[in-house]
């Protein structure tokens, strides 16, 4: 979660238009993309810990919730983007992994 988020943040950095920002954008959205595939494995990985009747129900609840936070996700970052423009769905984008960690670092088992 810190590395999307880093990767959000990454995306503006650098004068718009220049090779440097263009470099930036790229290792970015390879960071962004790290960060959201790793965070997907751990999260396949708590499901395959657990028994073959529980997995198969949780594996369509995790995928159906991954895929509305993904659409919820892409209309927030469009809605910013229209609206503030790149620093707004930049920001938005990097400080919602790190609202995902922090809950999850306060989360009582």
């Amino acid at each position: 979660m810190l590395l999307t988020s880093g990767g959000f943040l990454l995306t503006s950095l650098g004068r718009p238009g220049s090779t440097l920002s263009l470099a930036l954008f790229v290792a970015g959205a390879i960071a962004i993309d790290f960060g959201v595939q790793a965070n997907v494995v751990l999260g396949f990985r708590s499901l395959f810990v657990l028994g073959a009747e529980a997995r198969s129900r949780l594996n369509g609840l995790y995928m159906a919730t991954f895929f509305l936070a993904g659409a919820a996700g892409s209309a927030v970052g469009a809605w910013a983007y229209a609206v503030g423009g790149w620093m707004l769905a930049t920001a938005i984008g990097a400080t919602l992994p790190l609202c995902a960690l922090i809950y999850l670092a306060t989360e009582r088992d």
